[in-house]
């Protein structure tokens, strides 16, 4: 309580980076005695007026935590948040939730590298107006992915260029946004790819490999 009611009304950026510092603590725990001292320092030279140097600390603290969003938004936050006099549960709860944000898309496309699509298409990209055939609300029911659960195949016909691909991408995006394992085959690389786990006598291990992927 006594560093919450001497940070209140405090808004500076000096502030903010020892906030910032509290809420390393609480993220890594066998960092509490670098930080609990090097925060009782931050704390008397911040009364005394001596500036010590903190980038360079505050720096190795965000790495080692892999917080690397953080790491490059922090300094710049903390002037935004000084001029707008924002709080510092303000402050914290950006750097947080941009970290989170950039940890899901890099989680995300990673899940799309994997899964080796030949182009990245989205559903609304998609012109149905050039297909006045296709059921438009069923495709858009199908994006829910609810076939997934019940463990039901979708099987997408037509000649080339009417957007098979695109529909059959575009679902699969969507599955890699909800963590999904996804790989992409045409039907021509599949059989290759299980021919040739045949001849070398590894198609047990193939098949058992492609019943763990989710789409």
């Amino acid at each position: 309580m006594y560093i919450k009611s001497t940070f209140k009304g405090i808004n500076t950026l000096r502030n903010f980076e020892l906030y910032l510092n509290l809420l390393i603590l609480i993220l890594k725990k066998n960092f509490i005695l670098i930080i609990k001292n090097n925060f009782k320092s931050f704390i008397f030279n911040n009364f005394t007026g001596f500036n010590m140097k903190s980038t360079e600390q505050m720096d190795f603290y965000l790495k080692t935590l892999t917080l690397s969003r953080i790491q490059e938004i922090y300094v710049k936050e903390a002037e935004n948040a000084a001029k707008t006099k924002s709080s510092y549960q303000d402050y914290l709860f950006k750097l947080v939730e941009t970290e989170v944000l950039s940890k899901i898309d890099r989680s995300i496309n990673r899940r799309i590298q994997i899964a080796g699509f030949p182009m990245i298409r989205k559903l609304e990209e998609f012109d149905f107006s050039y297909q006045p055939k296709l059921d438009e609300k069923l495709i858009r029911e199908l994006a829910n992915l609810n076939f997934m659960d019940d463990a039901k195949n979708i099987i997408l016909l037509g000649p080339p260029g009417v957007g098979k691909t695109h529909l059959a991408v575009a679902l699969g995006i969507k599955a890699c946004i909800l963590r999904k394992r996804v790989e992409f085959y045409s039907a021509n690389a599949i059989a290759h790819l299980l021919a040739a786990n045949e001849n070398i006598g590894n198609l047990k291990s193939i098949l058992e490999r492609f019943a763990r992927i989710d789409l």
